[in-house]
């Protein structure tokens, strides 16, 4: 279980950092202008919100997939996948916006 916490965290953080990294990634590839990918800034809490909304649901399928149900007793037994996922998705966000995109924009935005 701890495997699928950790994949649910990865892909949680992605998801919340893509106001940065997508535009990052579109501009490195050259499809679009720094104009265009610095207006994704003002969507930054969607993203946020996303990554929340993510986590949330793949927990929910992956207790209700093992026990059946998702109520306080099986939320209670799987609350190391729910830290694990948690924080896994909360170090992935910080990573990639505090680090590899300050790192990379760098030579990207000149």
């Amino acid at each position: 279980m701890a495997k699928e916490s950790l994949k649910t965290g990865i892909v949680a953080g992605f998801l919340g950092s893509l106001c940065c990294t997508g535009p990052l990634l579109i501009v490195a590839l050259g499809l679009g202008s720094i104009g265009f990918a610095l207006g994704f800034a003002k969507y930054r809490p969607f993203f946020i919100i996303l990554g929340i909304t993510f986590v949330t649901f793949a927990l929910y399928r992956q207790i209700k997939k093992k026990h059946g149900v998702c109520d306080a007793r099986a939320i209670k037994s799987e609350i190391y996948t729910i830290i694990v996922a948690i924080i896994t998705a909360a170090i992935i966000w910080a990573l990639l916006i505090y680090v590899i995109v300050p790192l990379f924009a760098r030579y990207v935005y000149g």
